[in-house]
């Protein structure tokens, strides 16, 4: 074997850069988020952590820090847009607004928030595409976090708030139920009558906004037909 061919099979491969090599002490030290402890006694100093040379055993620890992006990403928008004017306020009475706000309240009620704010994101960037081909820069920044924001904050939809309403007094009702029972003073299981008060109140409040909201749905409904027919 050439002395060039005994150089390279010397030669150190370069370590990944998002990785780094450990020892199991430093590994639990993180994990305990406690500082080095040099002391000899350490469990983790001792001959079962060691190999036949006598060093510690290494691990390759993968340190990446690419997972708290998204979140950071969203924390960094908020901090941004304190102060800032909602666009979509802005540009409430333009064409493209007030089809997001028809779909905004023609499915309250009918899909979750998150749901309906993805579907005015795509329509969005759909139909604003063209626009930035052309390269026009007067396009208003409207991203999810507007979206949420407007649609639950700046604008009041009647559809919405009882279809929330409904939800609070939903979850109300169930914290209440696992609460329903006491016990008195010979041990005995009761039924706790300041619980059941507050929960039946809460069903007649529940029942007035369902009544409300079906009300709301009747009208949506034959405000789409005619729609339809015309």
């Amino acid at each position: 074997m050439s002395d060039e061919d005994q150089t390279t099979i010397g030669t150190k491969r370069p370590r990944d850069p998002y990785f780094e090599i450990v020892t199991t002490e430093e590994i639990e030290q993180r994990l305990n988020a406690r500082p080095p402890n040099s002391s000899p006694n350490d469990s983790l100093s001792g001959s079962e952590e060691e190999e036949e040379g006598g060093s510690p055993k290494r691990f390759c620890l993968d340190v990446a820090e690419a997972t708290t992006e998204e979140f950071e990403s969203e924390d960094e928008e908020e901090d941004t847009a304190e102060g800032q004017i909602c666009p979509l306020c802005e540009h409430a009475t333009s064409e493209i607004v007030r089809d997001l706000t028809t779909l905004a309240d023609k499915l309250a009620g009918r899909a979750s928030q998150q749901h309906v704010t993805s579907m005015q994101l795509k329509i969005f960037e759909k139909r604003v595409a063209p626009l930035r081909w052309e390269g026009r820069t007067n396009i208003p920044k409207i991203t999810r976090y507007w979206l949420h924001k407007h649609y639950n904050e700046c604008r009041i939809s009647p559809m919405r708030s009882v279809s929330q309403d409904i939800r609070m007094f939903e979850e109300a009702e169930t914290l209440l139920r696992t609460n329903l029972t006491d016990v008195d003073d010979e041990g005995t299981t009761v039924l706790s009558s300041r619980t059941a008060s507050e929960l039946c109140r809460l069903s007649k409040g529940k029942m007035d906004a369902l009544k409300f909201f079906h009300q709301l749905s009747k009208e949506r409904e034959l405000k789409e037909a005619n729609e339809k027919k015309s």
